[in-house]
């Protein structure tokens, strides 16, 4: 009973509570829902301004005075050189008039034209004869075949006989040295090896072991040097240096992360809570489960274990309440904090496996210091042998010349002279090498001339073949020439060699703009050819105004140009005001100062003055309708739940006006209110409206 006491009480509060947030909410609100339908305007405030009035229009610029361009005869056009709007100079061809003589003679001209046309052509296409790149490629490769002769002048042909004779004859005596050295060694060492002499044997012997020692100690050298070409010395200063790099790091990293959890202690804590909490609530509702299973839903048991899990759930929901207002902030801590833990066991790794590396490269290193002193000792050992055993060979030899006697200084002079030899093979080798040069050279010379030869000769055979072309040129021109000149003596005799036709020039500078014929026509004698306005008689230019605005305007006023080109300085003067057909209108005529151009369209604007007004506002704030015109302007109005804005008419009068603003006269107090410029959408006076931000 209680327990549903308390849950309608709950019930009432809640609805209360839902009840005063609603109405709270559109309190806040209720300015912007209230306008939200509203047309949205724009506009300013009234100003202090000018207004410039004017008289503005457009016209086409002519020229003051034109002249007619005609004919003294009766003749037919042959040809055109201008067209209406062509700018032309005084002395100006315009046109050529058809001359006196008969249709044989203009039909000879036509074909004397022709000719020239064609005669001129083929001057123009006539072939150029052009040998440069080709007697430039003979004259390189004379050049280069010069340079080989001057570099075989340094070999002579006795040179080189005498020098692969020379070569021939030490390479003989050289073979016969050798063969003698080799047959007086092979007899000494008969001679020593059957030598009885006491002392002889035991020389040998000693030589023999010498040798035998020798071998034995070379043989365990190479042994030791191919074992210690396998050991590798590796220097541990650079995994020192990295070590020491690492461990400064790891300090850093590790003091980074005790400052990073002292200051994100708060936030881990809320985090650990938080799960902490989770891990209580679980429990509660294992033991719940777990009361109700063994006990019953209804038993003390069950109902105290359900207290425990609301208790458990409620301190969780509020530790998730404050994880969740702080969950961005516990992330980025944990995240921070993991991220600067992997670099932590980034680096130790990174020390470990360098302090393994160093660990194995003590080891190679100790092998290898091993290996290179057994190395020391068998290169000691062998220098040793080495020693004794030229001692052993100086003391058998000293033994076996004595023994010999002349065999032995015919040995000496034998090796003597295969040394000589064999010197002197080396300086004819070099020597035989500048002979193949020369045989080389030889080659390059006759591949040179050959070259040359085939040059030279198909350059004569083209210029023979040109020279046959240009012949035949020459020929044909020369027959074109001769018929045009045939052609024009068939003319003279005519008589019409000096009538080719008439020529109109330009009287006047100044602008085409009347062509009254066509090529081909004929223009009787005294008619209007052309008409050139005349540019140097000045120029002028009209257009149509009210008589209401020509009213505000003198002869005699300045103009100003709105739209002249770049660079163009001109002026205009009102030089008169004529009533148009109607006589409802005023034709404005003005005399213009400065380059101006015949056919150009200018806007002017005339009479122009400023006026400065107490109300300015633009033109598009003015309406009117069958009470006159006015302007919308905002009143504030004020209401509980804030400031509306009402658009009110405000009947003016136009003082005056220009192309953006007008100048607004009222008898209303408030004039210099805000005025509605634009607006979204329609509206009437006494509407609601919304100001634009």
């Amino acid at each position: 009973m209680t327990n549903n006491k308390r849950t309608r009480k709950d019930i009432i509060k809640n609805v209360a509570i839902v009840f005063l947030t609603i109405m709270l909410i559109l309190t806040f609100f209720s300015n912007t829902i209230m306008n939200w339908s509203l047309a949205q305007v724009s506009g300013k405030y009234t100003e202090y301004g000018e207004i410039k009035t004017g008289v503005r229009g457009s016209g086409t610029v002519v020229a003051n005075f034109t002249y007619t361009e005609s004919v003294k005869n009766d003749s037919t056009i042959k040809e055109l050189y201008v067209t209406r709007g062509t700018r032309v100079e005084q002395g100006t061809p315009l046109m050529l008039l058809s001359a006196s003589n008969g249709d044989k003679a203009e039909t000879l001209r036509g074909e004397i034209k022709s000719l020239e046309e064609s005669y001129e052509r083929a001057l123009m296409q006539r072939t150029e004869y052009d040998y440069t790149s080709d007697e430039m490629a003979i004259k390189n490769a004379t050049e280069d075949l010069n340079e080989l002769l001057k570099e075989r002048e340094k070999y002579s042909d006795d040179y080189v006989e005498k020098v692969k004779l020379d070569f021939e004859n030490n390479e003989k005596a050289l073979k016969e040295a050798k063969d003698l050295v080799e047959s007086l060694t092979l007899q000494l060492e008969e001679i020593a090896e059957n030598s009885e002499d006491e002392q002889v044997v035991l020389k040998r012997a000693d030589l023999k072991r010498a040798k035998e020692a020798y071998d034995i100690a070379l043989e365990a050298f190479e042994k030791a040097e191919e074992e210690f070409s396998k050991a590798t010395y590796i220097d541990t200063d650079s995994y020192q240096s990295s070590l020491s790099s690492l461990y400064d790091s790891l300090d850093a990293l590790e003091t980074e992360l005790r400052y990073l959890k002292e200051d994100s202690a708060d936030l881990i804590k809320i985090d650990e809570d938080l799960k902490a909490k989770e891990r209580a609530l679980n429990s509660a509702i294992a033991d719940h489960d777990k009361a109700i299973s063994d006990f019953g839903a209804d038993s003390d048991e069950a109902k105290a274990a359900k207290e425990a899990e609301e208790q458990a759930r409620a301190e969780y929901d509020a530790a998730l309440l404050i994880y969740n207002s702080n969950k961005d902030e516990v992330k980025n801590a944990i995240r921070s904090i993991e991220a600067k833990e992997k670099s932590i066991d980034s680096v130790e790794g990174d020390i470990r496996t360098i302090r393994q590396r160093m660990s194995n490269a003590s080891s190679e290193n100790r092998e290898y210091e091993s290996l290179k002193k057994v190395l020391d000792i068998k290169k000691k050992a062998l220098d040793t042998e080495k020693e004794n055993l030229d001692i052993k060979q100086k003391e058998y030899d000293t033994l076996v010349e004595k023994i010999t006697g002349d065999l032995t200084l015919k040995l000496k002079d034998a090796k003597n002279k295969k040394e000589t030899l064999e010197k002197d093979n080396e300086k004819l080798n070099e020597e035989l090498s500048n002979v193949a040069q020369v045989e080389n050279l030889d080659e390059q010379i006759k591949n040179e001339k050959r070259s040359l030869e085939q040059m030279t000769y198909s350059l004569e055979k083209r210029k023979e073949s040109d020279k046959k072309s240009k012949e035949l040129e020459d020929y044909d021109l020369g027959k074109q020439y001769r018929v045009i000149q045939e052609k024009k003596e068939e003319l003279a005799a005519l008589g019409g060699e000096s009538d080719k036709g008439t020529t109109l020039y330009a009287t006047h500078s100044g602008v085409i703009t009347e062509v009254n014929f066509k090529p081909g026509e004929f223009i009787p004698a005294g008619s209007s050819a052309l008409v050139i306005e005349v540019e140097e008689s000045g120029y002028t230019l009209n257009f149509t105004v009210t008589n209401k605005e020509a009213q505000k305007l003198t002869v005699g006023d300045t103009a100003t140009v709105s739209n002249a080109y770049w660079g163009q300085n001109l002026g205009a003067v009102l030089k008169s005001i004529q009533p148009d057909s109607t006589g409802k209108n005023k034709i404005l005529t003005f005399e213009l100062d400065g380059n101006a151009e015949v056919g150009q369209n200018l806007t002017l604007t005339v009479g122009e003055k400023g006026t400065y007004y107490s109300a300015v506002v633009p033109k598009s704030a003015v309406h009117e309708d069958a009470e006159g015109k006015f302007v919308y302007v905002t009143k504030e109005k004020s209401t509980p739940l804030g400031t509306r804005y009402v658009a009110t008419r405000l009947n003016v009068t136009i003082a005056a006006t220009d192309d953006k603003n007008s100048a607004i006269v009222t008898d209303e107090s408030y004039i210099y209110e805000y005025v509605i410029t634009s607006s979204t959408k329609p509206f009437e006076a006494g509407d609601y409206v919304r100001l634009s931000d």
